[in-house]
């Protein structure tokens, strides 16, 4: 192992940008990610930080999934601070690496936040990727950026890239209109000429969501039943509880782990890839999924993991979905 000393902010962030890259979720990952959050960022000044090594070490710990708040605070103030890291420097793609890395992690950096997408303000759509454009906007939609400007550009970039942009980037420009409508910021299919290319005729969020499921998978998340979800499912049919796994919600697209017979009642199982790694840290694809659903008008149970494997009978686990299903819908807004 290294020194501290001997790493400067571009080998930082090429360094953790391979870990992540190589070793998501692997201990050996974790260990150096640590190493760096502890001994190394910290004794790096200011100065030495670029738009794009800030950047890329922003999403290095957001596809490692490892929320150190303390890092991205630190990150953020060089940011801030108007050298060679300052926002004004910032192109389209180090706007979406930063914005994607607080979304996903779920940190709320205001003044970063604002800054940044005042930034993005002043640049032409035509001037961002396509990816980039998605991107920025499934990020303000976790993020539930509300300014009508910013929605306003973004429904702008996205109409401009539509036909650039594949099957995942249209997911992600769906949960964003999706995420506007719900908030009322535009009306129901508003913002996109979804009758484009391979695109459906139907110009409201139900015809977007059936045309991303015809074309490569949900429109919300894609999940599968996994085996915790499946213990859940067999211990409701134990205490007579009809249900349905895996409904799809044909407006959002998004698929729900159990839905009970009332059709309101919703049980998500969320298993250790819901959350930030090491942590009970709701990830934020998962919070904005949660926010979603009680906004479509769903009664919102959260199961998370730990709790279940705490039990260790069936009478148990029966008494704790019989509590669940009579207690307080769980508050996300």
């Amino acid at each position: 192992q290294l020194p501290p000393a001997e790493f400067d902010a571009q080998a930082v962030a090429v360094t953790l940008n391979a870990f992540a890259k190589q070793m998501v979720r692997e201990r050996a990952s974790t260990q150096m990610f640590a190493f760096f959050s502890r001994e190394v960022l910290p004794g790096l000044a200011d100065d030495e930080f670029s738009p794009t090594s800030v950047s890329v070490m922003l999403n290095a710990y957001a596809k490692a999934e490892i929320r150190e708040v303390a890092v991205v605070e630190m990150l953020c103030g060089s940011m801030l601070s108007g050298g060679p890291a300052g926002l004004e420097k910032f192109d389209g793609r180090n706007i979406a690496s930063v914005l994607h890395a607080l979304a996903t992690l779920y940190v709320h950096e205001e003044a970063v936040t604002r800054r940044l997408t005042r930034q993005l303000l002043e640049q032409p759509v035509e001037s961002l990727q396509p990816e980039e454009v998605a991107i920025i906007a499934w990020s303000s939609a976790v993020l539930n950026i509300q300014d009508r400007e910013v929605i306003a550009w973004l429904l702008e970039g996205l109409d401009t890239h539509l036909d650039a942009m594949d099957t995942n980037l249209r997911r992600q420009a769906h949960q964003f209109l999706l995420s506007c409508e719900l908030e009322g910021l535009i009306e129901p299919g508003g913002g996109l000429c979804w009758s484009r290319g391979a695109s459906p005729s139907e110009g409201d969020g139900e015809g977007r969501a059936k045309w991303l499921r015809e074309v490569g998978g949900k429109g919300g998340d894609g999940t599968t039943s996994s085996r915790l979800q499946r213990d859940v499912a067999q211990t409701l049919a134990d205490i007579g509880v009809e249900y349905e796994e895996e409904f799809v919600d044909s407006r959002s697209g998004y698929s729900l782990d159990v839905l009970l017979g009332d059709g309101r009642t919703a049980i998500e199982v969320d298993g250790p890839s819901h959350f930030a790694r090491g942590s009970q840290v709701p990830l934020g694809n998962t919070r904005m999924k949660r926010r979603h659903v009680a906004q479509l008008g769903f009664d919102l149970r959260i199961l998370p993991y730990w709790e279940w494997d705490e039990l260790t009978s069936r009478e148990e686990k029966q008494a704790y979905l019989r509590a669940l299903l009579t207690a307080t819908p769980t508050l996300l807004l």
